[in-house]
């Protein structure tokens, strides 16, 4: 007797009955084999098809040969001896290869009402937003694949559609590529939940209509590029007057807060050897972020000695507060915890452009210092002023006050509530587990 057992989950049988099997491991058939086949079929039973046609049935067959021949068989019945691209598209109501391309089109072009207008035609096609937006983050991603020579391989379409994947591929940078394909498998998983899903794929291609802004802006994403001060050029050294002649006047910089150069070593501009050195003396305004490492305060000094003085403006607390919450939700999904730390953190505008933030442990400050340049480079932007100072503290006496988050801190606070929990888990032995 013999006993066969078919199962797509090998891993969960115990290696006990995995040891007296014969396996035989069965694979997908790729599309490149279902078209091999396909073609063995049309020329025996003197069918014409192009190549595009045979790319989408293997493609909607979905890696089971059998399926591909009854989406064979169908299509024949329906349109004869000649089989088109077209013909299968309309067959197996399939969205055509040709809307994703407009569609990438009028995002690079940044056209919203074409956009809409677009997705309004595929709609009232029959196809809905999900059957859109799985088909447009595959698009994504050959368009992605495309960029490297060595993943071309990886197109399961015919050549003409490869051809024109290739043509836009040079035109849609990798970054935009990889941040639409992540936009679009992020409005996917929504999708379900939503309540109007219209309008859920609307907002989702209205956000990738101008995520290119996005991508652009500094001090998101990348590091801002750091420039070294050239102090040859902003303070040259002072010649000496001769007594005979009266010291020209020069024009005073603007108002500014002194700060002294001494400590950090830098190297002295070329003078004379006969002339004495001078000690240089330069008025540059001070934005430093005392939270954040010694090292980084110098470059941010050396940034702005290259850049021109400005007045510190007083803070806007709306502003602050509009830009503060527009971060949170910029990095909300992928660095979730800062982004809720953001969230219940204490915020104070005071005196002289210093804000406050104000946490619960030494723990969310060193959370925030290391995302401390990246922060302030998002508020100096959004509120246009980069005369201001952030500090961070820690709020003594207000910790246990503060909301669990941890399961051993859910735990012990179970226990406070009900003091008996403690007790039946002494009673059996039992420990917590994390």
């Amino acid at each position: 007797v013999k006993f066969i057992l078919a199962t797509t989950e090998k891993y969960k049988i115990i290696p006990t009955i995995l040891s007296r099997c014969q396996i035989f491991d069965f694979n997908r058939i790729t599309v490149k084999d279902m078209i091999f086949q396909l073609k063995k079929i049309c020329t025996s039973e003197g069918i014409q098809a192009d190549d595009e046609a045979f790319h989408l049935i293997a493609q909607k067959a979905d890696g089971a040969m059998r399926d591909a021949l009854s989406i064979f068989d169908r299509i024949t019945t329906f349109t004869g001896k000649a089989i088109t691209g077209k013909d299968v598209i309309e067959n197996l109501n399939i969205l055509d290869y040709d809307y994703y391309f407009k569609m990438t089109d009028m995002l690079l072009q940044q056209d919203a009402a074409a956009i809409l207008l677009l997705f309004n035609e595929i709609t009232s096609k029959g196809f809905d937003g999900d059957t859109f937006l799985i088909g447009f983050a595959e698009h994504m991603r050959n368009l992605l694949v495309c960029h490297n020579p060595a993943t071309i391989a990886l197109l399961e379409t015919s050549d003409a559609v490869a051809e024109k994947y290739k043509q836009q591929a040079g035109a849609v940078s990798p970054s935009f590529a990889l941040s639409a394909l992540n936009l679009l498998n992020h409005s996917d998983i929504q999708y379900r939940i939503a309540k109007n899903k219209h309008l859920h794929v609307e907002l989702a291609l209205l956000r990738l209509c101008y995520m290119s802004n996005a991508i652009q802006t500094p001090g998101i994403g990348t590091a801002p590029q750091k420039k070294t001060a050239d102090l040859s050029k902003t303070a040259p050294v002072a010649q000496p007057v001769p007594a005979n002649k009266t010291p020209e006047t020069t024009t005073p910089p603007p108002a500014a807060v002194k700060l002294k150069m001494e400590k950090y070593e830098t190297p002295p501009a070329p003078v004379k050897k006969e002339e004495p050195e001078q000690k240089v003396e330069l008025n540059i305004p001070v934005i430093n972020l005392k939270s954040g490492p010694r090292k980084k305060e110098v470059i941010e000094e050396e940034e702005v000695e290259a850049t021109p003085v400005q007045e510190a403006k007083p803070v806007q607390p709306e502003i602050f507060f509009m830009a503060w919450k527009q971060y949170a939700d910029l990095i909300r999904s992928s660095k979730q915890h800062m982004a809720i730390l953001m969230d219940h953190s204490r915020v104070h505008i005071g005196e002289e452009n210093v804000i406050e933030i104000q946490v619960d442990s030494q723990m969310e400050v060193t959370l925030f210092r290391e995302s401390a340049q990246e922060l302030r480079s998002f508020l100096a932007e959004a509120m246009d002023n980069h005369g201001f100072e952030l500090r961070f503290s820690v709020v003594e006496g207000e910790v246990t006050t503060r909301r669990p988050y941890t399961i051993m801190e859910k735990y012990r606070k179970m226990e406070e509530v009900n003091p008996d929990i403690r007790a039946l888990s002494e009673l059996l032995g039992m420990e917590l587990d994390i």
